[in-house]
């Protein structure tokens, strides 16, 4: 339905369901009029009635589930496109409907079974590809996510979540250097979207690729200034770098960010340590094991 003037389109669905309350459409199209208006909760009575008017009609159902999972009733949105796929199984929308409604309630497992139903209809959806994967990341299938996630770049290169979640994927499976490939470009895309940045700096810590890290810790910090971890993180791929003061630094402005953030505590005393500045290492290795006894210092 196409509304150029969503008020008078609503007025006139007024009028038709008051002059012939025995039409299905006239209470469908008032209801998804309003909820074309965000008045969900207005919403929701009318396309009741028209469900109850003409409850084998796809469009009415279909509609009628939309508008309670938009009002979060997510049980009874669930139990009216089970009602649709059991009726319409060949329609792929329905399906993808359903399994976000299960990705939503946390039912991984059907959640999945209801996507690969809308993909085996119509394998052409990469919005379902990625809610795919994304489900199967949730399930621990990183294997079988990355394979959607790839699919689904394979139809939308320029879809930024499935190479964001590539990247997190391989992270994951620790092959750091497919990872950092992914955020890169993940990056690239999105430039506002630091975290992909934070995985890449992740990915080359891990990888030992330390000047890279480094390198890219400093484009990241003045994006996110008061990321404990990313201080944490800048600070060790300085100390595995010998740049030992700079490190001490960086370990500095984590402990700031997160006085009891103990693992911070214990590297800047390593850092000292490395520093010859033996009886501040102490302090902090103190600290370290008042906040976390399995934190010991060094002998």
């Amino acid at each position: 339905m196409h509304l150029g003037k969503n008020d008078e389109a609503i007025a006139a669905f007024r009028s038709a369901v008051v002059s012939n309350p025995k039409n299905a459409d006239a209470f469908g199209n008032l209801g998804v009029a309003l909820l074309t208006a965000n008045k969900r909760e207005e919403a929701l009575p009318f396309l009741r009635k028209a469900h109850s008017l003409h409850a084998d009609s796809p469009d009415v159902l279909e509609n009628y589930a939309a508008a309670l999972d938009q009002a979060g009733q997510t049980h009874e949105a669930i139990a009216a496109y089970h009602k649709l796929t059991s009726k319409h199984p060949d329609q792929p929308g329905p399906w993808a409907s359903l399994g976000h409604l299960y990705y939503k309630s946390k039912r991984y497992d059907q959640s999945a079974s209801a996507f690969q139903k809308s993909l085996a209809l119509k394998h052409d959806q990469p919005e379902v590809l990625l809610a795919l994967g994304q489900t199967q990341t949730d399930q621990g299938k990183l294997s079988d996510a990355i394979q959607s996630y790839e699919s689904c770049l394979a139809l939308k290169p320029d879809e930024f979540y499935a190479t964001y979640n590539l990247g997190n994927a391989y992270y994951a499976q620790k092959e750091y250097a497919k990872s950092a490939s992914y955020y890169e470009k993940a990056f690239a895309q999105k430039p506002d979207f630091p975290d992909a940045l934070v995985g890449l700096g992740a990915s080359q810590l891990a990888a030992n690729k330390l000047e890279d890290a480094i390198a890219t810790y400093k484009k990241l910090i003045p994006l996110k200034p008061d990321d404990v971890n990313v201080r944490f993180n800048f600070g060790t791929a300085l100390f595995n770098a010998g740049k030992f003061q700079d490190a001490a630094a960086s370990y500095r402005e984590a402990v700031r960010l997160n006085p009891a953030f103990a693992h911070a505590h214990y590297n800047l005393g390593m850092a000292l340590l490395r520093l010859n500045d033996a009886k501040s290492a102490q302090a902090e290795f103190a600290e370290a094991h008042r906040l976390d006894p399995s934190l010991n210092p060094p002998k």
